[in-house]
């Protein structure tokens, strides 16, 4: 957790990838004005993505210098945000690493000791977070659900289960009201429904992204981990990867119902980032790679090579996948790479 969410560099434009740096370090300044430099140790790139969104629904494009909250001597440019919205992103982190604390306390051996000293140290910070989440309409209730959050977790982990997407529904939901509740904070209620697809797709991400990362540790450590208990010792990866696609594909789209403005590509190269990297750890067999990708058409980008046609796309806007070659409907980059290989061919017949 706390990681899931980092982008892959190569997805980013040199001036994305400032931008990028800038609401990273926006999330750091927000931590260190709420609670101290010590605070500010908490940030994280799951916590970027709220700030990104956050920065694009108020419109902010201004980026100033500011001292590094870690090195005063250096300078960084850190994206505004209004006093609110900064107040809110703090507090929620702060309620989030609290509530991932109270789950690592349920561990046996060093990782509990360690989750009840931390809990210790961010109690009065955590008495400060629920005060400013109480001070926004619908707020008050993403402090609640977040210090529910372990304990209905562990009761879908005891009860029976069959599926991964029953298991990832407590992280689904809570991460979905979080981005939702963000949006009544700032202003922009009518945002609710695609704010909240953006958040229950990223939540669920997070939560089989971890549970596949994490099965051989919690195996060790006697943890309960989702994958394993759905699907052995022996995952099916073709279900793994339609799994994550469907969460993706949910949160992408929330992503284009939202005007995020500049913010919005950041977002978008995210989601690629976190398909490429879905693919890159949960490789098909070779043949039924290859066959896929003849389906799919011209496009290669290593995404399309994840589903059969419509398993991936059929939930997206326009219906079923192409299979033409023009377009993969889940894949930002498919329309640019199919023009680029189109000339590429051109140029080769006329030599």
């Amino acid at each position: 957790m706390f990681g899931s969410l980092r982008i892959a560099k190569h997805r980013l434009t040199a001036a994305d990838r400032s931008a990028y740096r800038a609401h990273f370090c926006a999330s750091c300044h927000a931590l260190h004005a709420f609670g101290g430099r010590s605070t500010s140790l908490l940030t994280n790139y799951d916590q970027t993505v709220l700030t990104l969104v956050l920065a694009g629904l108020e419109g902010a494009v201004e980026a100033p210098w500011a001292r590094c909250t870690a090195w005063p001597l250096r300078r960084v440019r850190v994206q505004a945000l209004s006093p609110t919205a900064a107040r809110l992103v703090a507090a929620l982190n702060v309620a989030a690493v609290e509530a991932k604390l109270r789950d690592d306390v349920r561990d046996e051996g060093g990782l509990r000791l360690r989750a009840r000293l931390g809990r210790r140290w961010l109690r009065g910070r955590m008495a400060k977070a629920q005060s400013c989440l109480a001070e926004h309409s619908g707020s008050a209730r993403l402090g609640e659900a977040l210090r529910d959050l372990d304990g209905r977790q562990a009761a879908v982990e005891r009860g029976r289960h069959s599926t991964l997407a029953a298991l990832a529904r407590p992280s689904a939901d809570v991460t979905g009201a979080i981005f939702a509740g963000a949006g009544r904070a700032v202003g922009r209620p009518e945002l609710e429904r695609p704010l909240r697809a953006l958040g229950e797709g990223l939540g669920r991400f997070v939560y089989l992204w971890d549970a596949w990362v994490d099965r051989d540790a919690d195996a060790r450590r006697g943890r309960f981990n989702a994958v394993t208990a759905c699907m052995g010792a022996a995952p099916n990866r073709d279900a793994l990867r339609r799994e994550f696609a469907h969460s993706l594909d949910v949160a992408d789209h929330g992503r284009v119902a939202l005007p995020l403005g500049e913010q919005g590509a950041i977002v978008a190269a995210l989601l690629a980032s976190l398909r490429t990297r879905v693919a890159a750890a949960l490789p098909g067999e070779p043949r039924l790679r290859e066959q896929r990708r003849a389906e799919a058409g011209d496009c290669d980008c290593g995404v399309c090579e994840m589903c059969t046609i419509g398993e991936l796309c059929g939930s997206a806007e326009g219906g079923a996948c192409l299979g033409s070659g023009e377009i993969c409907c889940a894949c930002p980059w498919g329309e640019k790479g199919t023009e680029r290989r189109r000339k590429k061919r051109e140029r080769k017949s006329a030599s």
